[in-house]
């Protein structure tokens, strides 16, 4: 987890000389990005917040840390040259924790279901 919030944090605070920064409009490959990265932070604390009993809170928390983390970078790119605040970074920031955290529930109840089959194989 620790190596993913560096890396978003570096990825969003490096400068850009504006000769490098082409105008993709509304939807550029850096909301890829921030679609990718965010999924992986949120699967990452949702991992480290579940106990289980309380998934859905794990959940939540996730995506609202996330989500706070990616405003929080984005506040932080108006003082770096070549960057500004978008709200569509934050927006794919905040779908991508979604994604991330679906993908570890679905990840969690696949891995429940096959647990459970080879229980049951055992057992006959």
């Amino acid at each position: 987890m620790t190596a993913t919030t560096l890396l978003l944090l570096v990825a969003s605070l490096v400068p850009i000389p504006s000769r490098h920064n082409p105008d993709f409009g509304s939807y550029g490959p850096d909301k890829f990005l921030h679609l990718v990265g965010h999924a992986g932070l949120a699967a990452a604390l949702v991992e480290a917040f579940d106990d289980t009993e309380q998934s859905l809170r794990a959940a939540v928390i996730a995506v609202v840390l996330s989500t706070v983390y990616g405003v929080g970078t984005e506040l932080l790119q108006e003082s770096v040259p070549g960057r500004e605040f978008e709200r569509g970074d934050v927006s794919a920031g905040f779908v991508g924790s979604v994604i991330g955290v679906v993908a570890v529930s679905r990840f969690r109840v696949t891995r429940v279901e096959r647990d459970r089959n080879r229980g049951a194989q055992r057992r006959r």
